[in-house]
């Protein structure tokens, strides 16, 4: 019985492990997006329609919707990864990231992995470093946000860099 009991535990951490899916739900998308548009929204850009068709938009959820990665081809062998995690769930960013990256190797034939963070918001680009990413340079003078234009940071990944961070 004791045994039995022991052997439950790790069955309910488990339970409330971080799942991610891909969705085509727009209006879960719209959700999500909604939630962090005004925080992350360039000046005079005054919607966001999600493209759930032609575009990965990938739900991380527990025992509750955390929010959303959205990922998109650039070319052949490149997509471009946007995190959307809704406000009163940053504390599972790290884990967020961990599980996006595991999804991108099980669902997405990529060399590449790459972001392009604003150096308005320097504690994303320290999260994506965080998660394996390098500096690939600078996008100069390219986002504007609160009436002020920003340089915009790129970062990349390989598929082989990924596989060997997520070892880690």
């Amino acid at each position: 019985q004791e045994a039995g009991a022991d052997h439950q535990r790790p069955q309910e951490r488990l339970d409330t492990r971080m799942m991610a899916e891909r969705t085509l739900d727009y209006g879960l998308a719209i959700q999500v997006a909604n939630s962090v548009f005004d925080e992350i929204s360039e000046d005079g850009v005054t919607e966001f329609l999600p493209d759930v068709v032609n575009e990965y938009w990938v739900s991380l959820t527990t025992d509750q919707l955390i929010g959303m990665y959205r990922i998109h081809q650039l070319n052949a062998i490149t997509y471009q990864i946007h995190a959307l995690i809704m406000p009163e769930h940053r504390g599972h960013a790290k884990e967020s990231g961990r599980v996006i990256l595991e999804w991108c190797l099980d669902n997405i034939d990529f060399a590449k992995l790459v972001a392009e963070i604003p150096e308005k918001y320097p504690n994303v680009y320290h999260f994506t470093k965080s998660m394996g990413f390098s500096d690939e340079g600078t996008n100069r003078l390219s986002f504007l946000k609160d009436k002020t234009v920003w340089n915009t940071h790129r970062l990349g990944q390989t598929r082989e860099e990924v596989e060997t961070w997520l070892q880690h």
